[in-house]
């Protein structure tokens, strides 16, 4: 993934890089179930621990949805774990990139976009 990340932001010039989580999302149901770091797999697991720290922040903010809250913030995790490549930060500080998080679930049939001034998912009306 590395490695396509880095051809597509250096070779290609993409300009938009879309993070996009999914409802119901078994990654995220796993960190809220108190697993900890279950072992469900080689690439999954690392994942799933990825979402340690935000799995207290929701945990603590007592959420009455907190797999729908944590999905979200998976999804700003990705953004941040982005961000720590040196390639995308600094294509981001030059404008050349972009950087967007968004949230679907075939349940609610709503796409949610992440609103880059106020960090807020809202909803894109059809």
């Amino acid at each position: 993934m590395s490695a396509a990340l880095e051809y597509a932001v250096n070779v290609l010039k993409i300009e938009h890089i879309v993070v996009m989580g999914h409802g119901g999302c078994g990654g995220v149901a796993a960190s809220l179930a108190g697993e900890g770091t279950p072992e469900i797999g080689e690439f999954v697991t690392p994942w799933v621990r990825l979402l340690e720290a935000a799995r207290a922040r929701v945990v603590e903010s007592g959420s009455v949805n907190p797999q729908f809250a944590l999905e979200l913030e998976g999804v700003e995790t990705s953004l941040g774990n982005l961000m720590s490549f040196p390639f995308v930060k600094r294509a981001v500080e030059a404008g050349e990139l972009e950087l967007h998080g968004a949230w679907f679930a075939i349940k609610h049939g709503e796409l949610h976009w992440r609103n880059p001034k106020t960090s807020r998912f809202e909803v894109i009306e059809p």
